[in-house]
Parts: C-alpha cells; sequence; structure tokens
C-alpha cells in the first residue's frame, strides 16, 4: 500500500515538474477593439471572428542564447482541432484571426524543454494581446544547465500599444 501511494506522489510530481500553465487576473479586462482611425499598428478583426497578437517580451536576459529561441504557439479548440497560432520570436509581432463558436475555449501551449498552457473562453469582434518570453525554469537543480520554459499571458489594451510600437515588423501568420 505503501509503495502505491508512493509511486502516484512520484508520478504527480514528474507531472508537475514537466508542465505549467497559466491563470487570468479577473478582474483586468484583456478583450478589446481598437479606434482605426488612431491605430496603424493593430487592427479589428473580421466580423465575427477573434484576433489574437503575439509579440516576444525582450527581457534583460536576452544576451543568453537560450532565451533568443523561437517557438511556435499552438492553439487547441474545444473540438480537438489544432494548429498554429503564431511564432515567437524576438522583436516581432504576428496575429492571427481566428472563428470560434458562442463561449468556446481555447487553450494555447507551447513547449521547448518544458510545456506551458494558457486556457480561456475568448469573445468575438475583439483583439486579445499575448505576450510571450523565455524563462528558466526554476525547478531546475542543475543552474550550469539552461531548461527553457516558454511562458506567455494576455495583456491589456495599453500595454499592448505600448508593446507593438517596440516591434520590428507586425504581419499576419498562416
Amino acid at each position: 500500500m505503501k509503495s502505491k501511494i508512493l509511486g502516484i506522489f512520484i508520478a504527480a510530481l514528474v507531472f508537475a515538474a514537466c508542465s505549467t500553465y497559466s491563470t487570468l487576473d479577473s478582474s483586468k479586462e484583456y478583450a478589446f477593439v481598437v479606434d482605426e482611425n488612431q491605430s496603424t499598428m493593430l487592427k479589428n478583426p473580421e466580423f465575427g471572428k477573434t484576433r489574437i497578437y503575439v509579440y516576444r517580451k525582450d527581457t534583460a536576459q536576452s544576451f543568453n542564447i537560450g532565451y533568443l529561441r523561437p517557438f511556435d504557439i499552438k492553439i487547441e479548440y474545444a473540438n480537438k482541432k489544432s494548429e498554429i497560432l503564431a511564432s515567437s520570436r524576438m522583436h516581432n509581432a504576428y496575429f492571427k484571426d481566428i472563428e470560434l463558436d458562442a463561449n468556446e475555449s481555447i487553450t494555447l501551449s507551447a513547449k521547448l524543454d518544458k510545456y506551458f498552457s494558457l486556457s480561456f473562453t475568448p469573445k468575438k469582434n475583439v483583439i486579445y494581446c499575448l505576450q510571450s518570453e523565455i524563462l528558466q525554469d526554476d525547478m531546475q537543480l542543475d543552474s550550469t544547465s539552461f531548461v527553457a520554459l516558454p511562458v506567455f499571458t494576455l495583456v491589456e489594451k495599453d500595454e499592448c500599444l505600448f508593446m507593438m510600437k517596440k516591434m520590428n515588423k507586425i504581419q499576419g501568420y498562416n
């Protein structure tokens, strides 16, 4: 009996160490639209769709080659279909319009040395902005090696507009 409990504990610990997920602050409003007469950087989605912008946060650790690695962010729909949402690369932003059923939740995920995910239920006819970065995994026992953890979170309109001004280019992702 003790060996079964120990086995379950070890399995749970391994799973927790190999994946990380993010939660959203319910007091913030992540969905927004832009006045296209004032913003040349961001555009609203076509009617009935949701637009998601992705950009890479420029961190102080960017001099480390591990932080420069590009990674793809995958979108998984409720019907188990999945596709690449965008690529996270330094100094570039990408966007993609997605079509969702009413109240359909999605999971955004990425994997480098470790797996990371974020789930939420997007609204239609709005923009979401996803800030991404690579962190060194805090669970790493050996500080001489780099274990890359892709991390991303939704940001509010003002932060998104501020960061988009710093991007070299903003383009659609197919």
